[in-house]
């Protein structure tokens, strides 16, 4: 079970997908920043995780509703600095 306020993968169904990118962060406060603002990022995320050592923030969305580059667009809102991680 998830804490209250954190948001999961409950209801996740196909047209969900998970996108990694790669952004411009070094502390708790800018990953904090992230989490609470998820809204403003994009429409349609289902989850999200934020690992400040790699610099990394994991998206799954729903892929109707919103795009990476909707997603990089809503990272910018928030002053926060990203692109899609390469897919290897």
């Amino acid at each position: 079970m998830l804490p209250r306020g954190s948001i999961g993968m409950r209801g996740v169904r196909r047209g969900s997908v998970t996108t990694v990118f790669t952004v411009d962060i070094d502390c708790e406060s800018c990953a904090a920043r992230i989490m609470n603002n998820v809204p403003v990022i994009g429409k349609g995320i289902k989850d999200i995780q934020v690992d400040v050592p790699s610099k990394e923030v994991t998206v799954t969305y729903d892929s109707a509703k919103t795009s990476p580059e909707e997603l990089i667009k809503g990272f910018g809102k928030i002053r926060v600095k990203a692109e899609e991680k390469p897919v290897k």
